[in-house]
């Protein structure tokens, strides 16, 4: 097992990778407009390459909220999460729609008339798409408390059902209906998987808990992460090339492809030698401010895209801007965050 201390450098390094893949996915977005020109080839591979973030971040959430009962109550609990999340969440998203409807004209003047309207826009996330991470992210924080009861004898046999029940019921069957034809009964999902999350929730938990020998790191692991990669990517090529638009067969976070192409990424990141930060204390500190800084540049990053875009008028298509653009618009987004950071009344909306 791997031996533990009071800091993990670990997860922020995680942290910060699955931040910057988020951010490079949202810069290219010209996937999503299928072509059969040289740009979506290049575009799809960045799309796969990157779609392990948003799973890495529910698995850093099981890897760290699981034990909370031994830190605080499940009051201090709800408190946290709804501090660093909810308040940020219903801000944002408050913002979001006055920006789809004065900016972007992606939403009409009628949702800021109506009570109904606006929430409903604000529970869908219809402002700004991207934050359709916030209700699966809640729901997995709903979980949690359930989840902490199992007993610390029994969570290793729990976790290892609850991983692989799952995992076959939400990732593999679905896939497999779709690829022969057969319409998926998705009552045969497991019910405490919650969506398709939880087993996020528990992959964390368990990887950064219990021992997986290098062996089956080296041998089952990282070749069935490469595997999904490479099915996501040639699968979906293949199949929007003979649709003429993007297929979505292959993608989707609940999926096997994604699903064990994060699982690969997690654990090579939880078991690469990270020590460095633990003996460096200038950049464990460092990296521990970049890696507080994640949330901020999540919830700010795509209206400095925007910005980008609509002020200089660079080109999606462009390798230039899928690739710089990425860089530019993270720097950016970590600058404003770390700004906020230091202004008392706005560093709760960037925690």
């Amino acid at each position: 097992m791997k031996e533990k201390s009071s800091y993990q450098p670990a997860l922020d390094v995680m942290n910060i990778v699955a931040c910057i893949a988020v951010i490079a996915m949202h810069v290219n977005g010209a996937v999503w407009s299928f072509s059969y020109e040289r740009y979506w080839l290049t575009s799809l591979i960045i799309e796969c390459v990157c779609f392990w973030a948003v799973p890495v971040f529910f698995m850093i959430s099981g890897a760290t909220l699981l034990d909370y009962r031994t830190r605080y109550t499940t009051r201090e609990y709800f408190q946290k999460r709804f501090g660093r999340t909810g308040v940020p969440f219903l801000f944002w998203s408050v913002v979001s729609i006055f920006w789809a409807v004065f900016v972007t004209h992606g939403l009409e003047p009628d949702v800021l008339k109506s009570a109904p309207l606006f929430l409903d826009a604000v529970l869908n996330t219809r402002g700004l798409s991207i934050y359709w991470f916030f209700p699966p992210l809640f729901a997995l924080y709903l979980a949690v408390p359930f989840l902490s009861l199992i007993p610390q004898e029994n969570r290793e046999t729990a976790c290892r059902y609850g991983i692989a029940a799952s995992f076959a019921t939400t990732a593999c069957l679905p896939l497999l209906c779709s690829l022969t034809g057969i319409a998926y009964n998705s009552a045969l999902n497991m019910p405490v998987n919650g969506g398709g999350m939880v087993i996020f929730l528990l992959i964390g938990y368990y990887v950064t808990h219990y021992p997986i020998s290098k062996q089956i790191r080296c041998r089952v692991i990282y070749p069935m992460g490469v595997f999904g990669l490479l099915l996501r990517y040639f699968g979906t090529l293949i199949r929007s090339y003979s649709s003429g638009g993007v297929d979505g067969m292959f993608s989707g976070c609940d999926r096997f492809p994604c699903i064990v192409l994060a699982v690969a990424v997690f654990v090579w990141f939880w078991y690469h030698d990270w020590t460095f930060f633990t003996e460096n204390k200038r950049a464990q500190k460092l990296l521990r401010t970049v890696s507080g800084a994640s949330f901020g540049v999540y919830l700010t990053h795509f209206y400095i895209m925007r910005f980008l875009l609509d002020t200089f008028g660079f080109n999606m298509r462009s390798w230039e801007w899928r690739i710089l653009g990425t860089a530019a618009v993270y720097l950016l987004a970590i600058t404003a965050t770390l700004l906020l950071k230091k202004i008392p009344g706005l560093r709760r909306l960037v925690p």
